[in-house]
């Protein structure tokens, strides 16, 4: 069983994404909006700033609190969410490809994501480290090779046998055709 977290790099990236949409909603709010009223206007910027503080608060330690990936030999569990806890779980035998997506800046950032892909289902695993998403991957593709090469020496197995029967068949009716051709030329006389 491996168990992976998200990167704290990416909550601390998204502490700066939100201070920084923060003090650009200030200036637009302070420079744009001159039509009303100043007392108006500092408690719209109050707000704007007392709902990125709780989402600074509770939102984003509620996602790196909760956010983790864990793989076993059988299947795959995730679980995380901003507001909504969630748990996937796939059995490593419905997955069918893992396509990682590394962003430019993604080591030093922690924007780095795995997409799993199966029959009817995906997983989405986000804001992890480089090192733990290729070893995800890495993890995962040994899983699915190791499912298909049982496989596919069974059907290695199975064409090599229905070739021989193939090859008797054809000599039985060979042998078939040859006694049928001599009962004609002997005028029908024999057992067919």
């Amino acid at each position: 069983m491996k168990r992976f977290l998200p990167a704290k790099r990416a909550m601390l990236m998204f502490y700066l994404l939100i201070a920084a949409a923060g003090a650009a909603l200030n200036v637009v709010i302070y420079r744009y909006v001159t039509m009303l009223p100043e007392e108006l206007v500092k408690m719209i910027a109050a707000a704007v700033w007392v709902l990125i503080l709780l989402i600074a608060v509770i939102v984003i330690p509620h996602y790196f609190l909760h956010a983790k990936v864990i793989i076993t030999k059988n299947e795959i569990a995730t679980s995380g969410g901003f507001i909504f806890l969630k748990n996937d779980y796939m059995p490593i035998s419905s997955i069918k490809s893992i396509s990682v997506i590394i962003t430019p800046l993604g080591r030093f950032t922690g924007f780095n994501f795995a997409v799993i892909n199966a029959l009817g289902a995906r997983i989405l695993i986000c804001f992890m480290r480089k090192s733990d998403l290729t070893e995800i991957a890495e993890t995962i593709n040994a899983l699915i090779r190791s499912r298909e090469e049982p496989q596919e020496t069974q059907r290695r197995a199975q064409k090599t046998r229905r070739q021989p029967q193939k090859r008797a068949d054809d000599h039985e009716h060979e042998h078939e055709q040859t006694n049928n051709n001599e009962n004609k030329k002997s005028g029908g006389a024999g057992a067919v």
